[in-house]
């Protein structure tokens, strides 16, 4: 009967954490993201904001000094850019609709594409979605929703805002107590302490190879995309940057995607010098950042197949948005590790199997 009692309140017990866990999800869901994007920020600066307190001593205002240290350094920058792309978007997809349209006509003057393009002209369906009008019209309804998309996840103005606020009011308090929130995380997880704390670290080095990896060689590429098409006179460059360095977030594909229609492009037009320029600076320069950085910034602490990262980085973009860049390879990551703990553990039974790896 006792043991019956007990069972009773175990499963009670069990019932009202559930519960509780429940409403507490509930509650902290809307700012999942903000505290991902915090989380993220604090392990990637970690290494600053622990040379900054160890010479100011002060955890409170160390914390205060990274902060202001993420704001000039991220916050600023992405905002000055989002506020020019802006500006150069609807110039980006009149010239996308402009530079088909003039390449068509160029293929009509050569007499070896002349059928094709005709081809092209009189063939209904494929006149009309290739035409500049629908281009324009196609790229015009592409972009509102994107932004719609975009303002609907964040409320707009406010809600930038607001996320902005919240992001770092929390990206503050992990700077201050973020070393013993991380010596009590293993407490929480149902492994042995040191797979629990292995699993943890393996986890931080996956999020910091994904910034590192992804996405600061993808701000290079872009960067340098962008330099090359404003000296080159090709029209929004830091539009086109922006979306080559989107494209160099996506493994198997990269700013290449970008760079060679646009060296056709001017290929098309006569500017042949100004294609070769963009087709060496393209495959020497911009190509070889991937090959030269990615070694010294991430070097083999993302040890996951190339598959394996394209559809993590895939599917935590269908799921997470944006951050689904960063959050995709870490989910999958702790699953890999997840499952490498239950595989160690099922190797042996009893104590000494208890101490791996």
């Amino acid at each position: 009967m006792l043991d019956r009692r007990e069972q009773a309140k175990w499963l009670a017990a069990l019932g009202m954490t559930l519960l509780a866990l429940y409403l507490c999800w509930e509650m902290v869901a809307p700012f999942a993201g903000v505290i991902v994007l915090a989380s993220v920020l604090a392990l990637v600066f970690l290494p600053v904001h622990r040379r900054i307190e160890a010479r100011l001593g002060r955890p409170s205002a160390s914390a205060l000094l990274s902060t202001v240290l993420v704001v000039l350094v991220v916050v600023v920058p992405v905002t000055v850019v989002a506020a020019v792309v802006a500006r150069q978007v609807p110039a980006l997809v009149d010239g996308v609709g402009d530079g088909i349209e003039r390449g068509i006509a160029l293929l009509e003057k050569w007499e070896p594409t002349r059928a094709m393009a005709e081809k092209v002209r009189q063939d209904g369906d494929l006149g009309s979605l290739l035409s500049a009008d629908r281009l324009r019209e196609g790229a015009g309804r592409a972009a509102q929703a994107v932004v719609k998309g975009t303002l609907s996840v964040v409320g707009g103005a406010a809600g930038i805002l607001m996320n902005l606020c919240f992001t770092l009011f929390t990206l503050f308090y992990l700077f201050r107590d973020g070393r013993s929130i991380a010596e009590r995380m293993p407490d929480f997880l149902p492994l042995p302490r040191d797979r629990s704390v292995l699993l943890l670290s393996r986890t931080a080095e996956v999020l910091r190879a994904s910034v590192h990896g992804v996405l600061v060689i993808a701000a290079i590429q872009g960067a340098l995309g962008g330099l090359a098409f404003r000296f080159l006179g090709i029209p929004s460059p830091f539009a086109w940057g922006v979306v080559m360095t989107v494209f160099s977030t996506i493994p198997m594909l990269g700013p290449f995607v970008v760079w060679v229609p646009a060296a056709a492009w001017l290929g098309l037009h006569g500017e042949w010098g100004s294609a070769a320029v963009l087709a060496l600076w393209g495959g020497l320069v911009i190509g070889s950042v991937d090959n030269f950085l990615r070694p010294k910034l991430v070097g083999d602490r993302v040890r996951m197949h190339e598959l394996q990262v394209f559809f993590s980085v895939m599917g935590g973009l269908h799921v997470f948005g944006l951050l689904g860049i960063l959050v995709g390879p870490a989910v999958l990551a702790v699953t890999l590790g997840l499952l490498e703990a239950l595989r160690l553990g099922g190797e042996g039974e009893g104590p000494p199997a208890a101490a791996g790896p």
